[in-house]
């Protein structure tokens, strides 16, 4: 019975994370972690934050972290950053924690014991789906917040929101400039005015060599030649 009042106060006072108060893990941070192959994780932070997906109803799986917890934890709540429009959450899971209660955006994890993170701080594995085709369409998925609850009362309480969106958001389908697929090759950076000048004298082609030049950089081609010649 005890066990059971304890769990519902955990509950009660996670939907109400906002208004917890410094507790004895206000210092920890959270990050998330791709899983490449949607599987089933391995527990461990590998860093993994951004990934490839398309297709609608693609699977995609997350494993969060919360480094820097020094109590054990009788509950948790973790709320996830995404769009509606692009995906939604399917299931939070760890076995750590007797129960899970799912939230659109979420879930309360709440234990009938005390619950010792890891030395890897893993809090929690997530599955989400995409609702859309995201073809190469440029998305991602981060925490909102963590909420680790050493206690049910307030003051055992901490809302944790990311400190470095380099480690608590996943980007995906990003492009890079130095991949275009050939469609919009980055434009060749012009050679150093001495570059053109000792190209110019050290070639026994000038003439063909320097028509190449003119066609490509005529104003910068005209300008350094003229010096090169009339100097």
């Amino acid at each position: 019975m005890f066990k059971f009042r304890l769990l519902l106060g955990v509950i009660l006072l996670l939907s109400f994370a906002g208004q917890a108060s410094a507790g004895p893990n206000a210092n920890a941070t959270v990050s998330i972690d791709l899983i490449a192959d949607s599987g089933a994780g391995n527990m461990m932070d590998e860093g993994v934050h951004s990934g490839i997906v398309a297709g609608m109803g693609t699977k995609i799986a997350v494993e969060v972290f919360a480094q820097g917890v020094t109590t054990p934890l009788v509950g948790a709540r973790i709320e996830f950053d995404f769009k509606a429009a692009e995906l939604k959450l399917d299931k939070v899971e760890n076995s750590a924690f007797a129960f899970i209660i799912p939230e659109a955006t979420g879930a309360n994890l709440a234990g009938t014991a005390p619950v010792t993170l890891p030395e890897s701080g893993f809090l929690g594995r997530a599955e989400f789906s995409t609702v859309a085709d995201v073809t190469d369409k440029e998305f991602y998925l981060g925490i909102k917040s963590v909420t680790l609850a050493a206690g049910a009362r307030l003051d055992l309480q901490d809302t944790i929101a990311p400190r470095a969106a380099t480690t608590s958001r996943i980007s995906f389908n990003t492009r890079r400039a130095s991949d275009t697929g050939g469609n919009n090759p980055t434009p060749p950076t012009p050679p150093t005015e001495a570059g053109i000048i000792n190209m110019t004298v050290a070639m026994t082609g000038y003439t063909e060599a320097s028509a190449s030049w003119q066609k490509r950089f005529p104003i910068f081609y005209s300008d350094i030649i003229c010096r090169v010649f009339n100097d």
